[in-house]
């Protein structure tokens, strides 16, 4: 029996994993990962596909990554979810939008994540409206999540899942 996914193909193990994914796919706004063999893949993009099937208006959600630099340009407009790993301080970034403005309501998600030395700091775009004493979680290995939406005029945070700041 083939393995996959530390699964073996067609076992029950298997099988509950694609049905929880599927069942992940359907809630909006919750980003399921796994790892399964492609007609099952193929599979799982036609229950996205249907309405209400999650992601975004029933899609898929795009993945891309930024490779870090002090001064960092992230072209929103790239992926739904963008990452990037602080290899080191980023003493200045920006939201880019391919072709301009970004339409009212572009949503993305920033993930900023701490390499395992952490303690690094993030500078927010100027056009990012946050409470100036905000900052990304300094530990090592950790990831600052931040859902943005652009509201026409600067770029407000939505929410913020998976980080909750210290008593």
């Amino acid at each position: 029996m083939k393995i996959y996914g530390r699964c073996a193909i067609g076992s029950p193990a298997y099988f509950g994993k694609l049905a929880t994914f599927a069942s992940a796919l359907r809630k909006p706004g919750l980003i399921p990962f796994g790892t399964f063999v492609a007609a099952d893949a193929a599979w799982l993009v036609n229950i996205a596909d249907m309405p209400g099937g999650g992601g975004s208006g029933g899609r898929l959600l795009s993945f891309a990554t930024v490779p870090w630099a002090t001064n960092l340009v992230i072209d929103v407009s790239a992926a739904d979810v963008i990452s990037v790993t602080l290899s080191a301080n980023v003493t200045s970034s920006s939201l880019n939008f391919s072709g301009g403005t970004p339409p009212l309501g572009q949503q993305v998600q920033l993930r900023i994540i701490q390499n395992g030395v952490g303690a690094w700091t993030f500078a927010f775009p100027s056009d990012v409206s946050l409470d100036p004493s905000f900052v990304i979680d300094p530990g090592p290995n950790q990831v600052t999540i931040m859902n943005l939406e652009w509201n026409g005029i600067e770029w407000i945070l939505f929410s913020i899942p998976g980080f909750a700041p210290a008593p």
